[in-house]
């Protein structure tokens, strides 16, 4: 750049010298390199980054430059057209993965003859990034839930031998459904989601546990049923039948144990 744009020699010494200090030695190291074209120099700082919400950031550039009339930088990054940085002191722009090489060209603006700019100076990042954060969990790829107990041939033969007791979701076949808490000998209390239809229930169970003859009570609403459940053989549900005392005519009734 024009040497009549500088304030003096001394102010770009000490200029020089706080670039130095800030950047390390004139020659590039791990991270850091300075390139000079005439008097005029720029230390560039790359920052390797590893952001999980950003996967395509591959690191971040801060920069100075020797002179002290700069005001505006044009930069080109491969693969990118050229763009321009308005800022004194510290500049900062982003590579993201694939970007190693780019250009820097100082400018400082004039009143009288517009704008002068330096050579470009060339910077390549040839120390390898971190590796990628992992991709977010694809909703179509499966999910390693750990460890999973399956169902196996003897669990199914403990809950058969429970026979009925435990607690069962169950409906008739007129739409009611019916919460039923029963021990071992099928008998126990029933829940409905109407309270004024909560009841018990009297059973009694056939020699191997399977069949379960009952008797339900709901006394707030005046009406006893009889009916007759079958345990499946994986013990998790019953099939049936209930019939309302006043009615006669019998409807299905189904259970599944809850889990």
């Amino acid at each position: 750049m024009q040497q009549d744009r500088r304030a003096s020699s001394l102010a770009t010494a000490a200029a020089m010298a706080i670039v130095l200090a800030a950047f390390g030695a004139d020659r590039a190291s791990a991270d850091n390199i300075c390139k000079q074209v005439g008097e005029d120099r720029i230390c560039a700082q790359i920052d390797h980054i590893t952001d999980v919400s950003r996967p395509t950031l591959r690191a971040r550039v801060t920069f100075r430059s020797s002179d002290p009339n700069a005001d505006f930088y044009n930069v080109r990054v491969e693969g990118r057209a050229q763009f321009e940085l308005e800022c004194k002191g510290p500049c900062v722009f982003e590579l993201n993965r694939g970007e190693r090489k780019f250009l820097i060209q100082i400018c400082a603006s004039g009143a009288a003859f517009g704008s002068f700019c330096s050579g470009w100076m060339a910077f390549s990042d040839d120390i390898a990034p971190p590796p990628p954060p992992p991709p977010p969990p694809n909703a179509n790829q499966p999910v390693d839930k750990g460890f999973v107990m399956k169902p196996t041939s003897r669990m199914n033969a403990l809950k058969a031998q429970a026979g009925f007791a435990g607690i069962w979701n169950s409906i008739t076949g007129d739409g009611v459904n019916y919460t039923l808490t029963l021990d071992a000998q099928g008998s126990g209390s029933v829940g409905a989601v109407n309270p004024k239809q909560d009841g018990t229930l009297q059973g009694t169970l056939s020699a191997d546990g399977k069949q379960l003859v009952f008797v339900m009570t709901q006394p707030q609403v005046g009406i006893t049923s009889r009916g007759q459940l079958t345990l499946a053989s994986g013990g998790d549900t019953f099939t049936g039948n209930v019939t309302k005392d006043t009615e006669g005519k019998p409807t299905s009734f189904t259970g599944t144990r809850r889990k």
